[in-house]
């Protein structure tokens, strides 16, 4: 069994202003054929996440469910390995592609999309 950590409402983009901010200033963007992750770079002293997976790209609730939910399991690791990082913001916008892979493929794909991004995050630094 995987161990989980928590994902608590601090972590994640709630208001239409969060989102807007980070669109404003992309510091990061990773993306593949199927995801694409914004990152701003931030003050607080947590990462947050937010997700835009629009109906025209995942049809069904239960798809879209399935992938927020991969990805923040996947997110919350993240956050456990990347203590000592600066905190940044994300967006992830999910494209039709995403609701075909099954479940080990989108686990992989998102922890590619995390080890991409932490590496240029630490460039950057």
């Amino acid at each position: 069994m995987k161990k989980r950590y928590e994902f608590a409402r601090t972590s994640r983009l709630l208001t239409p202003g969060d989102f807007r901010n980070v669109f404003d200033h992309v510091d990061a963007k990773i993306s593949c054929s199927e995801i694409t992750l914004l990152a701003k770079k931030t003050d607080l002293d947590t990462n947050r996440i937010g997700f835009i997976i629009a109906k025209k790209q995942v049809k069904t609730a239960v798809a879209r469910n399935r992938i927020k939910r991969h990805f923040r399991e996947n997110f919350r690791i993240f956050n456990k390995n990347a203590q000592n990082l600066q905190k940044f913001d994300f967006i992830v916008l999910a494209r039709k592609a995403t609701q075909d892979l099954d479940n080990p493929k989108l686990d992989q794909t998102i922890q590619s999309l995390l080890k991409r991004l932490k590496k240029r995050i630490e460039n950057t630094n």
